[in-house]
């Protein structure tokens, strides 16, 4: 019955929205994320796109792997799909030159597609019409292509001064852990590695680049957060929180969200 009512639709969407102005887009979730593996438990997502000078905002539930978009054609469409809302994103885009309907997100490129989001607001013409494909290209001729500084990146795209080589994350940051409860700590992100406390022991993360970085206690099922600033002279600073409910509630009412889906 869902599926039959999707069809509907897309079908109304497709013939209010003129036929030769818009194309069905597939975007699909093929990942699987650290959390899901540790835990067992399918995440729920919020999914961001452009569309013109919006970013629109979508809901995925539990289990939800794959969302059909009306989109419109000669656009470039960039995607950021956030695991419980507000983690580490996994991302794609969709450009004209590309005669595809699926778009397959992945935590490579999150944080570039993140960042082209916040300034469709302000600069969504430089959005629509970006050659997204040549960008993950580049950076990927980089040796760690989690190390980009796409905040630079993107400011060059709006001065139309692109160039690959300067986007390489020159100041780097360490962490040191030692009053966190003994345990495994999963990371949501591939810019930070997973690490095992044991109660005595300091841990300690470098080559961390700024930003906010997540990570899942799989005994406590708890998270811990911590926060890389973009300065030598402030220190990270972590602290422990409650988790989703979804890895707290019992296996039969995660099932009841599943089949809800």
């Amino acid at each position: 019955m869902n599926k039959v009512l999707l069809a509907l639709l897309i079908i109304t969407l497709f013939l209010t929205s003129g036929c030769l102005d818009t194309q069905i887009t597939h975007v699909v979730i093929r990942e699987d994320h650290p959390w899901e593996i540790a835990s067992g438990r399918r995440m729920w997502h919020t999914l961001r796109y452009n569309v013109g000078k919006q970013v629109e905002t979508l809901h995925l539930s539990v289990g939800v792997r794959e969302v059909t978009l009306l989109l419109p054609l000669h656009y470039t469409h960039i995607f950021a799909l956030y695991p419980l809302g507000s983690n580490s994103p996994l991302g794609g885009g969709l450009t004209p030159l590309r005669k595809e309907e699926k778009v397959y997100l992945s935590q490579r490129e999150g944080a570039l597609t993140d960042t082209l989001l916040r300034i469709v607001p302000t600069w969504s013409e430089i959005v629509s019409h970006l050659n997204y494909d040549k960008i993950v290209g580049d950076i990927l001729t980089f040796p760690s292509s989690y190390k980009i500084d796409y905040r630079t990146l993107v400011k060059d795209l709006v001065e139309g001064n692109y160039d690959v080589s300067r986007y390489n994350y020159q100041n780097t940051y360490e962490a040191s852990f030692d009053t966190l409860p003994s345990g495994r700590y999963v990371s949501d992100s591939p810019n930070c590695p997973s690490f095992y406390k044991s109660e005595y022991r300091t841990v300690v993360l470098d080559s961390l680049i700024p930003g906010v970085y997540n990570f899942y206690h799989v005994d406590l099922k708890m998270m811990c957060t911590l926060l890389v600033p973009d300065d030598k002279n402030t220190k990270p600073t972590y602290y422990m929180k409650a988790l989703d409910t979804l890895f707290t509630i019992t296996n039969s009412e995660y099932q009841k969200l599943l089949e809800g889906r």
